[in-house]
Order: structure tokens, then C-alpha cells, then sequence
């Protein structure tokens, strides 16, 4: 290694350091020089799992300069992940001292940080997040999945802006704001792939999105569209809209009847929606199994092996 050219090694740790920071952690107990020359590069990649780490990374990310702490990927989730135990379960630990509000405060703080580093960012939350999307504008993101309930309340005055986000993927959500798509529209205006998957059926989420697409029935049988306007539009640059009308139904389940006439509802109108789009962007996705939000980090580390499909 001693005579490999540094230019090749600053390749090399850079490609390497593309995980959830195990790399990066590995390069800093080697040797002195390579510890030296990886710094750029050591939290390229980073997963931050469990509210009490919130605070630890962000003192952490302060106490280095601004050039070493250049985080271009993140998975940050309130929730300790799964690691396999000695006999093949499954175990995770959640930290329930730390108040709503220092959690949040915490997560803003390490965001506000890495805002102008962060390519693409993956949150997984337990808890309603005080922004809708991001409490900061990021200038460079353009992968943006948010796991997990939308505000409560509104809390930001000041939407942040995404110009260059390209996917976003909400999931996990129960309910959303009726504005939802209007703020995507005025805060990432070149959104390419827009992903939904509700943690239940809605019966709402396709009315607001057939207003948002701007669809028109294609004869006069069909359902007349809602009165729309302009600032509720997504973005023309939108080409994909993928929408699950909630996860697979367990037929032991409570009120199980109920949850599967709602998604046969809600799967009619996404179909209707998928018929009447003269640009083709509504795309159905069959119900699977519900995300795990304790196993997001696996499914984060895999992500460019995932493939969406119909």
C-alpha cells in the first residue's frame, strides 16, 4: 500500500466507504497514514440508529472540521435497528427518556449540519416529525425518503427548499396534510419519482392526488375531475407516481373485513387515476408486506440493489 499513488487510494476509500460507516470506523484503527488519508471520506456513508446517538453525532460532526465531515449518503431513525441475537430472533431497543422535543431539536440539529453535504437521506421516525418533508433546505439532495407520521401541527413557517431533489418516497404514514402535494410542488420543483406507501388504506390521499396530477376523465361517463388550480400542481417534471393503497391485509387482524374493503376502494381509484392519466405517470403497486421500520437500516443498505416494481 505504501506504494500505491495517493490518488488511487483517495479512489479507492471513497468507493469503499459506502456503507453505514462500519468502513469508515474500520480505516480509522489502521494504520497512521491511511487513518490521514481517508479523513475526506471516513463519513461519506453514515447510519445513525436510536434517538440517544442523535446528540453524540452531532457533537461529534462539530468538533471536526467542515471538510472531513462532508456526509453524502444518511440513514438517520429514532428507532434502534435489528441485529440478529445468538438463537436467530430478532431483537431492538428503544430509549424512552428523552423527551419529544429534545429529539427533535437533536434531529434538526444534526440537519442543519449536513444540509449542504447530503446526496440522498433516508428518516425513520416513530414519532411526528416537525416538518413536513426537512426542517433545512438541502441544495444537493436528490434522494429524500421519509419513513414514518407527518407533523401534527405545522410547525415551519419557512418551507425549505429542494431544488435538486429528484425521488422522494413517503411511507409509514397513517394520515397526511391536505396540502401535502402542494408543498412538494413549491419545495421541489424538479421532483422526478414520487413513492406513497400509506401504513393503511386512505380515502383521501387519491382524491388529492387526482387534483395534483391535474387528470381528466377521457369521456363523460366517467367521474368529473375536482376543481383544481395552480399552486396545488405537482411539478410537470413529475414522469412516476408510485402509490400503494396500504400493506398486505392480515385476515386475523381486527376489523380485518373493514381494512380490505377500504384498500379494494382505495386500489379502484388508483386504477381509475391510472386510467385516465393521459401522461401515464400513475403507476398501482400491489400490496406487500408492511415495511418493519426496526429493519429499515437493511433495507437502506441494499438500496442499490432495489429495484421498484408495479
Amino acid at each position: 500500500m505504501e506504494r500505491c499513488p495517493p490518488e488511487i487510494l483517495l479512489y479507492i476509500f471513497e468507493l469503499a466507504c459506502d456503507d453505514d460507516g462500519s468502513t469508515g470506523r474500520a480505516l480509522s484503527l489502521a494504520s497512521t497514514s491511511v487513518n490521514h488519508l481517508s479523513r475526506e471520506y471516513k463519513l461519506q456513508s453514515v447510519a445513525v440508529a436510536g434517538i440517544h446517538k442523535f446528540l453524540p453525532f452531532y457533537n461529534m460532526l462539530v468538533s471536526l472540521p467542515e471538510r472531513f465531515r462532508r456526509v453524502r449518503h444518511l440513514f438517520i431513525s429514532s428507532m434502534s435497528q435489528c441485529a440478529p441475537s445468538v438463537d436467530g430472533s430478532r431483537k431492538v431497543s428503544l430509549t424512552t427518556d428523552i423527551s419529544y422535543d429534545e429529539t427533535c431539536s437533536a434531529y434538526a440539529q444534526v440537519m442543519q449540519l449536513l444540509s449542504p453535504t447530503i446526496k440522498s437521506c433516508q428518516v425513520v421516525a416513530h414519532f411526528p416529525r416537525k416538518a413536513t418533508l426537512l426542517p433545512y433546505s438541502c441544495p444537493i439532495l436528490e434522494e429524500l425518503t421519509l419513513q414514518g407520521p407527518f407533523p401534527a401541527l405545522l410547525y415551519d413557517c419557512e418551507r425549505p427548499y429542494l431544488p435538486k431533489l429528484r425521488s422522494l418516497t413517503l411511507s409509514s404514514f397513517t394520515d397526511h396534510p391536505s396540502n401535502i402535494f402542494e408543498y412538494i410542488s413549491t419545495q421541489a420543483p424538479r421532483l422526478e419519482t414520487l413513492s406513497l406507501y400509506p401504513a393503511r388504506p386512505s380515502r383521501s390521499m387519491h382524491g388529492d392526488l387526482y387534483v395534483s396530477l391535474n387528470i381528466k376523465p377521457r369521456c363523460s361517463r366517467s367521474s368529473p375531475p375536482l376543481e383544481c388550480s395552480d399552486r396545488t400542481l405537482l411539478p410537470p417534471s413529475v414522469m412516476k407516481v408510485f402509490i400503494q393503497p396500504g400493506p398486505q391485509i392480515d385476515s386475523d387482524a381486527r376489523k380485518a373485513h373493514c381494512l380490505q374493503n377500504e384498500q379494494d376502494l382505495m386500489k379502484q381509484n388508483i386504477l381509475f387515476m391510472q386510467k385516465h392519466d393521459r401522461r401515464k405517470r400513475v403507476i398501482y403497486v400491489r400490496p406487500q408486506k408492511a415495511l418493519v421500520n426496526e429493519e429499515a437500516l437493511t433495507q437502506w443498505l441494499n438500496r442499490k440493489q432495489v429495484i421498484t416494481e408495479p
